[in-house]
């Protein structure tokens, strides 16, 4: 019979004894006979730093939903179903309506959490470790006192799945935050779209309806104000990636050198879609501030990695593009392509480019505030939707771009000359506002009627908008 509300610490404890089984029958020492052997085997070094698996597999369900959830509560009226905070798909500026119907049930929520009720968690925020000296034996506990041969832990990190019934997997992390602004809102919970302080109550609470743990990681405090040097990026990562195309390999792709620290580099993604409907990494354009390509790589699939739509019409990627025995593209591993961004972002390059957020939202690569210009918030007057970068670039450049299919080196070029463009004009004159307002009414007029490129005809035909408004020049973040 099953055991029900195992502890953690006693579900941690027989983690690190290993059962073994002897294949072969060996003889008694004692008795002479011959018998299987069975030996139990512990680990006898603690690490500064234990990563915990919790097997959120079929069967490794099945023992949180008895095991954990009945040591979980919160207080009444702190979610419905789920806590729709952190798993809402949109944009945060999307929330702040009053009219709203989700936030107002996000204040709700947010009410409740912070009334004082009553929780309980199954996930220990500290335990104590010791090891046996005569079998090596292991022990957790609960119990928090320094001992000799008694090493403390802290949790401080989670990684979770929250789940709504729109998506069912939704990956957040819930990180401890050494120096809090409120000493209630000691923890952090982040995914892709948001970032909030929260009690260590609420960043702990699991449910197997919604909201699952995967990894878990505890810190020995004695190691918790180490201070520890990061792991620079070498700017070599640019000479030494290999071009994984066999058509290409020979061939040569000139790029300009990485830029200095803090120089402008213009950047543009194309994304493509795979079985789960995810965008993913299909290529990245950077250049520098002459506007010279630095990057201009085409991510090579994953080992088993199916694609359900190349997105040609947007993306300007077709299947042959990114299979490295028919590549005619410089083609290199996501990893690869990943490094060089991420070293731009450690030397503090300022970004240029259109839309950015979207860029690196999927890229899932935080950059600074302060190295991002986005030119679709440069041609912004508040208050008013966002101008697309084709309609920009015929009103302001005077060039066509896009009419066929995306190229993200013409989309980041353009993007700089629209930023340069814009520091110009607030040199000569200072009422940017009118400029901004006569560039608005230029694309109100051209998108009334336009032609626009047919995929399935192959030909232009006459686009018309309907009366109530003028989506195609229109941009929207979300």
């Amino acid at each position: 019979m099953q055991i029900e509300n195992i502890p953690f610490v006693q579900l941690l404890e027989g983690s690190f004894e290993h059962e073994t089984d002897n294949k072969f029958p060996i003889q008694c020492r004692k008795c002479y006979r011959m018998a299987g052997r069975r030996r139990i085997s512990h680990n006898t070094v603690l690490p500064p730093v234990l990563t915990i698996d919790t097997d959120i597999t079929k069967t490794g369900y099945a023992f949180w939903v008895n095991h954990a959830d009945p040591y979980n509560d919160r207080p009444r009226n702190s979610m419905n179903g789920y806590d729709s905070r952190f798993v809402r798909d949109g944009s945060p500026h999307e929330w702040s309506q009053p009219s709203n119907v989700f936030e107002h049930s996000v204040r709700g929520i947010s009410h409740a959490v912070h009334s004082g009720g009553h929780w309980s968690h199954y996930i220990p925020s500290m335990m104590s470790a010791t090891i046996d000296p005569k079998n090596g034996k292991i022990s957790f506990s609960v119990q928090i006192s320094k001992q000799p041969n008694r090493k403390i832990y802290s949790l401080c990190s989670v990684v979770m799945t929250a789940a709504d019934i729109n998506n069912p997997e939704r990956f957040i992390v819930a990180c401890k935050n050494p120096n809090p602004t409120s000493p209630l809102l000691n923890w952090t919970i982040f995914n892709d779209y948001i970032v909030t302080a929260v009690k260590e109550d609420e960043a702990l609470f699991t449910s197997c309806k919604w909201k699952m743990p995967h990894l878990l990681f505890y810190c020995d405090i004695e190691h918790l104000n180490q201070i520890i040097e990061p792991v620079k990026i070498p700017r070599e990562v640019f000479s030494y990636s290999q071009n994984c195309s066999s058509k290409t390999k020979t061939f040569s792709h000139e790029r300009a050198p990485p830029p200095e620290e803090g120089e402008i580099v213009a950047l543009d993604s194309e994304f493509i879609r795979n079985e789960q409907n995810e965008n993913v990494l299909g290529r990245v354009s950077c250049l520098n501030k002459e506007g010279s390509i630095i990057i201009d790589d085409h991510a090579m699939l994953g080992c088993g990695e199916k694609i359900s739509d190349y997105l040609t019409q947007y993306s300007g990627i077709v299947q042959e593009d990114l299979d490295p025995t028919l590549s005619q593209k410089y083609l290199l591993s996501r990893k690869s392509t990943y490094l060089k961004v991420l070293y731009l972002v450690e030397n503090k390059n300022t970004f240029v480019g259109h839309a950015l957020h979207n860029d690196f939202k999927i890229l899932n690569i935080y950059v600074p505030d302060e190295q991002i210009i986005d030119t679709c918030q440069l041609y912004r007057i508040e208050g008013r939707q966002f101008l697309s970068l084709r309609d920009l670039v015929k009103i302001v450049l005077g060039d066509e771009i896009q009419s066929h299919r995306h190229d993200s080196v013409e989309d980041a070029l353009c993007a700089l000359r629209l930023f340069n463009k814009y520091n110009e004009h607030k040199e000569k004159n200072s009422n940017v506002e009118s400029w901004l307002q006569i560039i608005y009414d230029e694309a109100q007029r051209n998108s009334v009627s336009r032609q626009r490129y047919s995929p399935q005809t192959g030909t232009f035909e006459n686009f018309v908008l309907p009366s109530n408004g003028y989506h195609s020049y229109m941009y929207s973040p979300s």
